[in-house]
């Protein structure tokens, strides 16, 4: 809402202008970062889970002889995880829940 005030003694042509105005803000909202979803079920096989586990010790193993400061040894750890998780195990799949109309509905 705006209101002009004119003959305003401000000592200027120019007349006085009152606004009023309602602001409503709201918060970006961050982009989330995709979550890796490994196939965490192939660890209950006997032979999966021991290739899992040597890689693993063999990785960190590496990690070991490195002198670094903490957030890079943090940055490491994470990486050999992933990336032993991506050999081994691989990504879970997605599975689509389907609810059919047909088992549901009765004849009409």
């Amino acid at each position: 809402m705006t209101r002009a005030y004119p003959g305003a003694d401000i000592g200027s042509d120019h007349d006085l202008v009152l606004a009023i105005f309602k602001l409503k803000l709201n918060s970006k909202r961050k982009a989330k970062s995709p979550r890796l979803n490994f196939d965490f079920e192939k660890l209950k096989g006997p032979n999966i889970f021991e290739t899992f586990r040597a890689q693993i010790g063999g990785k960190f193993a590496a990690l070991t002889l490195i002198d670094n400061d903490v957030d890079t040894m943090a940055n490491s750890v994470k990486e050999v995880l992933v990336s032993t998780a991506e050999e081994v195990l691989g990504r879970k799949r997605r599975t689509i829940l389907t609810v059919g109309l047909e088992r549901s509905a009765g004849p009409l």
